[in-house]
């Protein structure tokens, strides 16, 4: 359902979002504790719940990863997250590198991996 005006996501009442952000279809949030949200559109497994079955997740959804964020990127298809570490994990499409993998047959990753 598109919305035309702004709404509130009750989903995320009593979390603290502290940045929040948007590919073409999918939207990333990132809670004050380092938690990442996912919600959207699936396409490329852009959203790093471990499919890229295209479906849309109407609910933010905790995205499992070994560490947390502490920033946030997203691309049309693709994301990317900075940890307090300073490693950089991407996922989603990766047609033309954007995930700075090492390995150019790598097309897509469905779940949250440090650039190697």
């Amino acid at each position: 359902m598109n919305r035309y005006t702004p709404t509130k996501i009750d989903a995320l009442s009593g979390v603290r979002i502290v940045e929040v952000a948007v590919g073409v279809e999918h939207t990333l949030a990132l809670a004050s504790d380092g938690r990442l949200y996912a919600f959207g559109c699936n396409s490329r497994g852009s959203l790093g719940l471990g499919s890229s079955a295209l479906g849309t997740i109407s609910q933010p959804t905790i995205v499992s990863t070994p560490e947390t964020f502490v920033k946030l990127a997203a691309g049309s298809l693709h994301s990317v997250g900075l940890t307090a570490s300073g490693a950089v994990y991407t996922w989603g499409a990766n047609d033309q590198g954007q995930l700075g993998t090492s390995s150019s047959f790598v097309k897509l990753r469905v779940t949250p991996r440090t650039m190697t």
